[in-house]
């Protein structure tokens, strides 16, 4: 693990060549009185994201710490080695094809959270440039500004908020998927939401989902849903469910079968297989 540092941005990355520089530049640059160091985990890129990588740490080796795969562990392996070398007791993160707009983000979210220590999370806005639609637009949508009750935000009614605008106090997670992540940060405190746009996402539309037609779609949301509620113990299975729009018959199967029973049976009946839900 590293030594203790006020904030560690953890950032993870797989042949991000052209996009690499932008991203650690953009946390360099952050002006703040906070100590942080910025773990750069590199998924075995065959691209020259290394050599990128490489150069900075030798401008800033005591704050830029790579960890360079051999071979490539995939995306969630690659996340979880990363957070585990994470030596603040703050975490922030910028995937390596995004990055952030704003210098002062880092100094606003770590005033903020430590002066509020009942605060379990600090958000905020994002760009979205969707390469796909051709346009670019903000990830939250206005109406979340009206519904902060001095900016803070409860479980229940929390947006979700894009992974690059997270600084949060470290936890330990029982699953690095994003929003199972989200979910457990905000079940120990409120969020508070800063309404700037801060850091930038670029959304490429070429992933696989994107190919699907909605028959796909909705099958493959029903199986991110059950996952998601299973892996917090169903504790918020039917806030999951309404926020995915699960039809009403799972509803009823939940009620005469049990919760995970249910998702079983629902499942089933939208034709899943259960290989692709272990």
């Amino acid at each position: 693990m590293s030594e203790k540092v006020d904030l560690s941005i953890v950032i993870v990355t797989y042949n991000h060549a052209a996009t690499i520089e932008k991203c650690i530049l953009s946390c360099l640059q952050q002006k703040t009185d906070y100590s942080f160091e910025i773990i750069i985990a590199d998924d075995s890129s065959v691209d020259g994201t290394r050599d990128v990588i490489m150069a900075y740490q030798e401008q800033y080796p005591g704050i830029i710490k790579p960890i360079f795969r051999k071979n490539n562990v995939g995306p969630s392996q690659n996340f979880s080695g990363a957070l585990q070398q994470a030596g603040g007791g703050y975490i922030a993160y910028c995937d390596g094809d995004d990055y952030w707009c704003n210098e002062n983000k880092i100094q606003l979210a770590m005033t903020v959270l430590t002066n509020h220590p009942e605060l379990s999370i600090f958000i905020h806005n994002t760009l979205v440039k969707d390469k796909e639609k051709e346009q670019s637009y903000p990830f939250i949508r206005p109406m979340w500004r009206y519904l902060t009750l001095h900016n803070k935000l409860y479980f229940y009614l929390c947006p979700s908020a894009h992974i690059s605008s997270w600084v949060y106090k470290k936890i330990t997670f029982s699953s690095v998927r994003d929003v199972v992540m989200y979910y457990q940060i905000l079940s120990s405190g409120p969020a508070y939401y800063h309404d700037e746009i801060m850091s930038v996402y670029n959304y490429s539309g070429s992933g696989l989902y994107s190919s699907m037609n909605k028959k796909e779609k909705d099958k493959q949301k029903f199986i991110y849903c059950y996952i998601t509620s299973k892996e917090m113990n169903f504790k918020h299975d039917i806030f999951f469910s309404l926020r995915y729009r699960i039809p009403l018959i799972s509803y009823i199967y939940k009620a005469l079968f049990g919760i995970e029973k249910g998702w079983k049976r629902f499942l089933e009946r939208m034709n899943v297989d259960s290989q692709e839900i272990r």
